[in-house]
């Protein structure tokens, strides 16, 4: 449960997404490792879909519960495990059950007018 190791939560963008999910990769070969409860990654337009879904899939493969994926400028996917993903826009409300219990905003509210 995360309430009993501490909630650990990480926001990457692009080239850092990746370098940090290659240096799971790598450690993983070497030992134990261990991964956010929650990740937030900001898709850049430089992103390939293929890029994203493969940071998205390593951050879940090492333990992390809930990873936000968030395409400026009105949608984010949202998946609590490799099989399940659901998608959101504009007015949609967003939550990061379980790793935060409770906390709801609007994708709006991440994203500049």
């Amino acid at each position: 449960m995360a309430g009993s190791r501490g909630l650990r939560i990480l926001l990457v963008t692009g080239a850092l997404g990746l370098a940090v999910a290659g240096g799971l990769l790598a450690l993983a070969r070497r030992g134990p490792t261990l991964a956010p409860d929650f990740v937030v990654e900001v898709v850049s337009p430089n992103d390939t879909a293929r890029d994203v879904e493969e940071r998205i899939d390593t951050w879940l493969q090492f333990g992390t519960l809930v990873a936000w994926a968030l395409y400026p400028p009105r949608t984010v996917y949202i998946y609590r495990g490799l099989d399940r993903v659901e998608r959101r826009s504009a007015d949609d409300e967003l939550d990061a059950e379980p790793t935060l219990p409770g906390f709801r905003c609007r994708v709006s509210d991440l994203f500049p007018s």
